[in-house]
């Protein structure tokens, strides 16, 4: 799973081609104890064509004697081998095996004469393999639904590494759902949104509008998270984090955008039909019919100061 988290963002910063979000995708897969379980080809062939995919990556990571061997197939949307690409690399060098399979897989997805760029790992993620470790432990707590374990290592990547954009970006939203399910203010936020913007030259497009949505968010900027928000659902429709964003914002600026407690109410549906396990969507919608709807109609603020 660590592996599809780095390979779809190397992908996804490359210039024409569209990735779907990996945790969209899972959502939809069984789990047990240790996560989600992997899917077999017909299952992932099943989520492709959801999300209407003209290829697939299925693929492992097996660590061996300080060695790591990456193994990815790629797949036509119609269940065709493409090709099968491999890496092996010391386990200090995760980053570089990554990138190089990218590559590999983008030439076989590319349908073009001339291959675009792929992004390097490090430009977007960190040169720091701790760091990295940590990141990526972080989303897997973070898809169990394990929010502060997940803030946890998401605050020890920032330490190894201040400049890691994606991992700010993930602080934050991590760090505003741990302040939200403990009905705690929104504090401590400001500075870190501030260090992910501050880098977010290293994200990539999809990601960049995630920031820039955050901070609007942050600011009590209804209009500009809800517009940077649909683009990032015009790309991906089962963008998680942008479901729970635009329901969000509805929820505590819709009044600002016209939205009232009917498309408020809707949006959290959507979320639930993205992510059924999502405990934000069914704790928000049980508080609304505790509440009333009616009682979204009127503006509230937010107690957004630093601590």
């Amino acid at each position: 799973r660590e592996l599809a988290d780095l390979l779809a963002a190397a992908v996804d910063g490359t210039g024409g081609i569209r990735v779907a979000d990996p945790s969209g995708l899972w959502r939809r897969l069984p789990s047990d104890a240790n996560g989600v379980q992997p899917p077999d080809l017909e299952e992932a062939l099943d989520l492709a064509h959801r999300v209407s995919a003209r290829a697939l990556v299925m693929g492992s990571l097996t660590a061996a004697a300080g060695r790591l061997d990456i193994t990815a197939r790629v797949y036509s949307g119609s269940g065709a081998l493409r090709a099968t690409v491999k890496a092996t690399a010391p386990a200090e060098s995760l980053a570089q095996a990554v990138n190089q399979v990218a590559l590999d897989v983008v030439e076989h997805i590319w349908q073009r004469e001339s291959l675009p760029t792929v992004p390097v790992i490090e430009r977007f993620a960190t040169q720091s393999i701790e760091a990295m470790k940590a990141y990526l432990a972080a989303m897997a707590l973070k898809r169990q639904g394990r929010y502060q374990a997940a803030e946890d290592r998401l605050e020890q990547a920032v330490t190894l590494d201040s400049t890691f954009a994606l991992a700010q970006m993930e602080l934050f939203n991590v760090r505003s759902v741990t302040l939200f399910l403990n009905a705690r203010p929104y504090t401590g936020l400001q500075g870190i949104i501030d260090r992910a913007m501050r880098y977010r030259d290293r994200l990539s497009p999809r990601n960049r509008l995630r920031v820039q949505a955050l901070k609007a968010l942050n600011e009590d900027d209804g209009l500009r998270a809800a517009t940077l928000l649909e683009r990032i659902l015009a790309l991906d429709s089962l963008d998680i984090d942008a479901r729970q964003a635009e329901a969000y914002t509805y929820l505590t600026l819709g009044w600002q955008i016209g939205k009232g407690p009917d498309e408020v109410v809707a949006a959290y549906k959507r979320v639930l039909a993205a992510d059924p396990a999502s405990v934000m969507a069914r704790s928000t919608l049980a508080w609304l019919d505790l509440i009333g709807e009616a009682s979204l109609a009127v503006p509230r603020g937010i107690d957004r100061s630093e601590e």
